[in-house]
């Protein structure tokens, strides 16, 4: 049940029961989270040739093509960690 202190936990709980849908939608709750991964994994001296959203659309691609394999072990943190 969606919570007022954590009001992704339903969407949560449905991706890590494998719902491609709850999945996309995580990824665009997060959006500046993982913006913000993105943008420190890049090393500085490369930040004028590689766009960090060009780089964290092939990530979602790449997250949601691999999702099927996806096995939950540790609920939320080992989503986004995965």
């Amino acid at each position: 049940m969606t919570t007022p202190d954590n009001p992704a936990r339903a969407t949560i709980d449905r991706a890590l029961n494998h719902d491609r849908d709850a999945l996309e939608e995580l990824l665009l709750l997060r959006y500046d989270w993982l913006r913000d991964v993105a943008t420190k994994a890049i090393p500085v001296s490369l930040r004028e040739r590689v766009s960090v959203d060009e780089v964290l659309q092939e990530s979602f691609v790449r997250v949601l093509r691999g999702f099927p394999a996806f096995t939950p072990q540790g609920g939320e943190p080992s989503l986004f960690f995965w």
